[in-house]
């Protein structure tokens, strides 16, 4: 890492807004892209594990290094709620009611952790970015319609979403954030709408079983 370059300096400096300008001027121009051609944004999966992957790296080199001097906690903040401004629009022109409320869940919780100490602390963003492992799954699913991919999506959203977000509000509780807390109610409210994902990612494997099943014995 260029830790002691001035150019690095600079963008990971406190009060420099470059790690959301130059992101957000990216999401812009990639928009634009598919508004002038006619390709549906929200289907270009290489754009969306751009943002996945890069906010999994990013997360990753925060919790690692563990020190704003160092690697700021803001830059995976800034470069997910740059995405996710582009992706809201997208949404709302859409409207498709499920990711408006994932968009807007995932700029609000962005929002807590930018402004609130104790998020930043314990780079909660950065924790919280690791949900997003199981969308190059989904992407890989979807286009390849194999079941065993979808298997493998399955097992990974269960690990990333299911199981890591309840240890994330159980953090919050050790440092006393109740779930009466606009914080908690957020990533619950979150939770919750990846708990109804996860029922209908249940009832796929279910009836894709009984398929198996049904193909089997006749």
């Amino acid at each position: 890492m260029m830790k002691n370059s001035p150019l690095w300096e600079a963008f990971n400096d406190n009060d420099s807004f470059l790690p959301f300008y130059l992101p957000f001027a990216m999401w812009i121009a990639i928009y634009a892209y598919c508004r002038a051609t006619g390709i549906a944004f929200y289907k270009w999966h290489t754009i969306h594990n751009l943002h996945n992957l890069g906010a999994i790296a990013l997360g990753l080199q925060s919790l690692y290094y563990n020190n704003d001097n160092v690697f700021n906690e803001r830059i995976p903040i800034l470069w997910s709620i740059s995405y996710f401004l582009i992706d809201l629009l997208d949404c709302v022109l859409r409207l498709d009611r499920d990711y408006t409320i994932h968009a807007g869940f995932c700029l609000l919780l962005g929002y807590f952790n930018y402004t609130t100490p104790t998020l930043r602390r314990l780079r909660m963003n950065s924790k919280a970015s690791l949900c997003e492992s199981s969308n190059p799954f989904m992407h890989l699913a979807k286009h390849t319609r194999r079941p065993a991919h979808f298997l493998l999506f399955a097992v990974v959203y269960t690990c990333c979403r299911i199981v890591w977000i309840p240890v994330m509000v159980k953090q919050l509780l050790d440092e006393g954030l109740t779930l009466t807390n606009p914080i908690q109610m957020a990533l619950l409210g979150f939770y919750g709408l990846n708990l109804f994902w996860y029922a209908k990612i249940i009832r796929i494997l279910v009836e894709g079983s009984r398929g198996k099943t049904a193909s089997k014995e006749e």
